[in-house]
């Protein structure tokens, strides 16, 4: 099912297995993971296993909100700007702490190619993201259609499934290439 804006719902809500999983890891990494938020030390395998998850999170919310907004805000971007602030910003948090969280844990090379294909993706899906906020800001000026906001919306979603996807494919096996040697 796809909406007006081009967005597939269905893709961009997050399994329910995923949900159980991420509140399951949530809960185990909140005992012992280090609170790297001064980050004198590297991240942890759980700090980055949940730094990705917490991006991974973000951006389907954050598409999902430039979608809504974009429909109920036709032709005033102010009401736009305010409706989407909040999730723009914790989707450029997360991508910040997730990218900063994935530094190789040791000096595999298993590690290394693991980190850095996650990475690869985290920039592929910010480039689509990009896009899709530039789409959909555009989509809310007066006269505008709303043709390249469904182009854009569908490309996105291909963009979702695929890397969102397979980034946290790669940061499930972060335990096994990246432990600490």
């Amino acid at each position: 099912m796809v909406t007006g804006c081009g967005m597939n719902p269905e893709l961009l809500s997050p399994p329910r297995h995923l949900i159980v999983v991420l509140l399951l890891f949530t809960t185990l990494a909140g005992c012992g993971g280090n609170g790297n938020s001064g980050k004198s030390h590297p991240a942890s395998v759980a700090d980055t296993f949940g730094a990705v998850g917490t991006w991974a999170d973000s951006v389907v919310s954050f598409a999902q909100d430039l979608s809504t907004c974009a429909r109920r805000a036709r032709g005033d971007s102010g009401s736009y700007s305010t409706c989407i602030k909040e999730k723009q910003q914790k989707y450029k948090e997360a991508k910040a702490r997730a990218l900063q969280d994935l530094t190789p844990q040791n000096s595999s090379t298993a590690c290394k190619s693991t980190t850095t294909r996650i990475k690869a993706l985290v920039g592929q899906v910010a480039a689509q993201m990009d896009a899709f906020s530039r789409a959909s800001a555009r989509s809310v000026r007066p006269g505008a259609g709303s043709g390249e906001l469904g182009s854009v919306g569908s490309q996105t979603n291909d963009v979702l499934k695929r890397d969102l996807s397979q980034a946290l494919r790669l940061r499930d096996t972060l335990g096994a290439h990246c432990l600490p040697s």
